[in-house]
């Protein structure tokens, strides 16, 4: 990966592994796309804290996702859908606007496993966690035998789990911003348990309406 990519200011925080869909009509980032696309390089995905992704100078956390594109469906109007998938996370070093769109010179963030020993323990705990949070959040308990079915590495799960939370965006940044596997799950374990609660209130709030 090259040390400086286009970075693509989103309210939207991607993580390593998961998709990324986007539909693409602003000229400067038809331009990032194409430049992409023709370069075979990936572009960068950072949380916005200040602006928007339509205005320029927006302002944006230091630590993101790089997002390689999978495909493109073109329209005739010249607008773009893009699909990409995260692959690696990185810090921001440095920021420049020699492009219409702002590129960073970026350093990746290498995957750290943390404490091998606990990962079992803490892989099985996240998984039922999730499942639960899912049923309790969809109704169903149909994903609870997807996810059972699917063989999780621990860092997929964790990142599986940081883009399935339905939490404030900065908190999904922390997640994205814990350095290890093994620290990432604990995290997410504490705030399933905190969104398990308020959940199990909030139906018996509504039962007794």
């Amino acid at each position: 990966m090259p040390d400086t990519i286009p970075l693509f200011p989103l309210s939207e925080v991607l993580f390593p592994g998961m998709p990324l869909p986007l539909h693409i009509f602003e000229p400067r980032y038809l331009k990032m796309v194409g430049r992409c696309v023709r370069d075979k390089m990936p572009f960068g995905v950072v949380l916005i804290t200040k602006g928007s992704a339509e205005q320029s100078g927006a302002e944006f956390r230091q630590i993101g996702t790089t997002a390689r594109i999978m495909q493109v469906q073109r329209f005739d109007n010249g607008r773009l859908n893009v699909a990409s998938v995260g692959e690696q996370r990185f810090r921001v070093l440095e920021t420049n606007n020699s492009e219409p769109y702002t590129q960073g010179k970026v350093q990746v963030i290498p995957e750290q496993p943390g404490d091998g020993s606990a990962l079992d323990g803490l892989h099985a705990r996240a998984l039922d966690l999730l499942s639960t949070y899912l049923e309790l959040v969809t109704g169903s308990d149909q994903l609870r035998g997807n996810l059972e079915e699917k063989d999780f590495s621990p860092q997929s799960l964790s990142y599986t789990i940081g883009t399935l939370l339905q939490i404030d965006l900065q908190l999904k940044q922390g997640i994205l911003e814990v350095p290890s596997t093994t620290a990432r799950l604990q995290h997410e374990i504490s705030l399933l348990r905190a969104e398990l609660v308020e959940l199990k209130l909030v139906g018996q709030t509504h039962r007794q309406d």
